[in-house]
């Protein structure tokens, strides 16, 4: 049995012949664990009395938060990459089909069909091959070869170079060139039309779908063809 008994500014606290005398004010703030220690759960008494060893919470600056959790997440993932983005492969293939799929590609990087705008399909072998090249000696931003290059969502793409085999034929195209979509293909690496090349490209940064763009002119016919053999490889970067 405990008795309390207020005199002016002082509480006395009796307990059998025991009696304390506490400053008013002062008195201890007497709460109930109403939770089992050995069961693992957190208490709710705002004491810790080191015994909570299975909490699954613990108390840090007034906030709870998942225990061992210090907050932030480290590891690779797939924002962090560097090499070919993707790459095609024309092995096999008839050179008038509509489209060429990617044959591989960096973890997470979604990679378009190879296909054609504004020129005609022509059978070639182990290709993807097209006539009705301009016979100007500039690029016709109507008549390309295309592809895009998508990052994982949260990614941002560089790229640095696009990575071609060439062929024309007699009359087709004597230059082919390169353009993207991040500078709304105003800048163009330009190749010879027949041979492999790496092309520079400069694309930094993009959170968004790049469009790459392949031209071919200086035809002396439109009847001539120009077209991608062996593989075609995008290389760059992924980075957070």
């Amino acid at each position: 049995m405990r008795v309390t008994t207020l005199l002016g500014a002082v509480a006395v606290f009796s307990v059998g012949c025991a009696t304390a005398v506490v400053p008013d004010g002062a008195e201890p703030d007497i709460k109930t664990d109403t939770t089992d220690d050995a069961g693992g759960a957190s208490n709710t008494n705002g004491y810790g009395d080191g015994s909570d060893s299975g909490s699954s919470t613990t108390s840090d600056g007034g906030k709870t938060t998942p225990k061992g959790d210090s907050g932030t997440t480290t590891g690779t993932g797939p924002c962090t990459f560097a090499g070919a983005l993707a790459t095609y492969d024309f092995t096999g293939e008839a050179g008038d089909q509509t489209s060429t799929a990617a044959t591989s590609k960096a973890t997470g990087v979604t990679a378009s069909d190879v296909k054609r705008t504004g020129v005609t399909a022509v059978a070639g072998s182990d290709s993807i091959n097209a006539s009705g090249w301009p016979t100007a000696t500039h690029a016709d931003t109507t008549k390309y070869y295309t592809l895009t290059i998508t990052p994982p969502s949260g990614c941002s793409v560089d790229i640095s170079s696009i990575s071609i085999a060439a062929s024309a034929s007699g009359s087709g195209p004597s230059t082919g060139a390169v353009a993207t979509s991040d500078d709304s293909f105003s800048a163009k690496t330009t190749f010879t039309a027949s041979g492999t090349h790496s092309n520079s490209v400069s694309v930094s940064g993009s959170s968004t779908p790049v469009e790459v763009r392949i031209y071919g002119y200086g035809a002396s016919s439109t009847s001539g063809t120009m077209r991608m053999e062996n593989t075609l490889t995008v290389t760059g970067a992924l980075t957070p």
